[in-house]
């Protein structure tokens, strides 16, 4: 975490005890300050803030050389309109009010007399993300859309848990079987004993969606040992994550087609792919791996491989911390959209 000394003199005019409790209600936001070029130097400031801007803005992937001939302002806009839309119709049901406070965002400066950003709020979400106090004062009757600390090298599963237990008792219709009288028929891998079984009647069972990459010459690597159904011993990083994270959710079976079905048997391939659309409605959960174009990389932050680095600063005594770019667009400018099954 960045410390709050030496605020240069721009950002120490800006009033941090004030700025995320008003209500904005313009759609370009309101002018915050002009921070001018955001460069790589500013990575290695004497200034909190200023340090910690850079790192939004070069911490991000696809983030260019180029930016740094860019002049910024620094805009709030309403958290409820720049981020609310994560909260949709078919959650806000389930939900309390939120009040309206404000988040940050930087914003390219325009240059022409109209005075309007460049970016709306919804683009500065898609390119870096978003500026949010990791608390507030408590004198609301409301909830309050906050940031939240995210660890590079661990997974917060209890959070995961608490997801998943809002979709089962919310999402009834949406997240539903489609067929409850047809259980796909397909093997499982029981993660706790590392074996491929056949899935018991009516299991929970994760499934996952990944990117094959360059399939290897070596067909062992894809068999399971036909008396005791053992994996093989060297996993791809992904599917050995993906088995950490079904334990750690407290579940016991994985569904991979890389081992459920029989790579070597022409007419078990036929019959799963004729079902690929029940094995994973009946899913209890499916982890998509979106990060990389091979099952090499793993999943961030799960095993050796750490997730991206969040920015975080503590200025004027808060805790400030980047949303980091919108999660669903990044999934879709990504290698595993383009797979057949997504």
């Amino acid at each position: 975490m960045l410390d709050d000394d030496d605020l240069c003199r721009r950002c120490n005019a800006i009033d941090f005890d004030t700025i995320f409790l008003q209500d904005v209600t313009e759609k370009i936001g309101s002018f915050v300050a002009d921070v001018g070029r955001i460069t790589r130097e500013g990575l290695t400031a004497t200034c909190p803030f200023c340090r910690f801007m850079a790192h939004v803005v070069f911490s991000c992937p696809g983030t260019d050389a180029s930016q740094e001939d860019v002049e910024f302002s620094l805009r709030a806009f309403s958290s409820a309109k720049s981020i609310g839309h994560i909260i949709n119709r078919r959650n806000s049901q389930f939900m309390p009010k939120i009040e309206n406070t404000a988040v940050l965002g930087l914003v390219k400066a325009e240059k022409s007399n109209s005075q309007k950003p460049q970016l709306l709020s919804h683009e500065i979400l898609k390119q870096w993300g978003y500026i949010c106090p990791t608390a507030l004062p408590s004198r609301s009757v409301h909830p309050r859309v906050l940031g939240r600390g995210i660890k590079s090298d661990a997974i917060d599963y209890e959070l995961i848990k608490s997801w998943v237990q809002f979709c089962t008792n919310c999402h009834v219709k949406t997240c539903r079987i489609l067929d409850d009288s047809c259980t796909p028929p397909c093997r499982l891998i029981d993660c706790s004993t590392r074996k491929v079984v056949e899935a018991p009647k009516n299991c929970q069972y994760v499934a996952m969606s990944y990117v094959w990459g360059i399939k290897e010459k070596d067909a062992r690597n894809y068999l399971v040992c036909t008396e005791t159904g053992l994996l093989p011993k060297h996993l791809p990083a992904v599917i050995e994550d993906a088995m950490t994270v079904v334990r750690s959710l407290d579940l016991q079976y994985l569904w991979v087609d890389r081992y459920c079905i029989v790579q070597n048997d022409d007419t078990d391939v036929l019959k799963h792919m004729g079902i690929m659309d029940l094995i994973y409605n009946h899913a209890h959960m499916t982890i998509i791996a979106a990060a990389s174009s091979d099952p090499s990389f793993g999943l961030p932050g799960v095993g050796n491989r750490p997730r991206i680095p969040q920015p975080c600063a503590s200025v004027k005594g808060h805790v400030l911390v980047s949303t980091l770019p919108d999660p669903q667009d990044m999934v879709k400018r990504s290698k595993w959209m383009e797979r057949a099954w997504v």
